[in-house]
């Protein structure tokens, strides 16, 4: 069939990218059946093979010829987790804690040496996150405000946010 060669017992020995048992079957993806080439997917070829791909990792599609949101180099920006391979759908569907967005490209508010959100609040991350601060409220957390949860709440202060005001009556 033009996609292998036969040895003197009939058998086919077909050429990479082809497959069956007569190497008449191309992988998917490009014209020469390679699933996009070596770095992106490996085709199940030859005389037992179907011709589907398995995808590296950043990779996605029946022929891996799509790449992951972020790069196929460096999928969800290196902050997450992407939906890859033949059946995947490119999509990041797990970011890193302290990083959101589609791409799982953007870090929280008030990202630092404290954590986010000042190490002062939880951060709304994730894929479908917006990045905005929920700011901790408690006795031992103290009352913190702001977006991102730097300020004392309203009637609270002190280095930590922990002292209560004393309401004045009469004043």
């Amino acid at each position: 069939s033009g996609g292998g060669t036969c040895d003197e017992s009939a058998n086919c020995h077909c050429d990479p990218g082809r497959f069956g048992m007569d190497c008449s079957g191309v992988c998917h993806s490009t014209a020469n059946g390679d699933c996009n080439g070596p770095s992106a997917g490996v085709c199940h070829d030859g005389e037992h093979g179907n011709g589907t791909c398995t995808c590296t990792y950043g990779y996605w599609g029946l022929g891996c010829d799509k790449e992951c949101r972020g790069t196929a180099q460096n999928p969800c920006s290196g902050h997450g987790l992407c939906s890859s391979g033949a059946q995947g759908t490119g999509e990041c569907f797990q970011c890193d804690p302290g990083h959101y967005g589609a791409d799982c490209g953007s870090p929280c508010t008030g990202s630092g040496p404290d954590g986010v959100c000042n190490g002062h609040g939880r951060c709304f991350d994730g894929p479908h996150g917006n990045g905005s601060c929920a700011c901790l409220s408690g006795e031992e957390t103290g009352t913190w405000a702001g977006a991102a949860c730097t300020d004392c709440a309203r009637g609270f202060y002190g280095q930590n946010c922990t002292g209560e005001c004393q309401t004045c009556s009469g004043q």
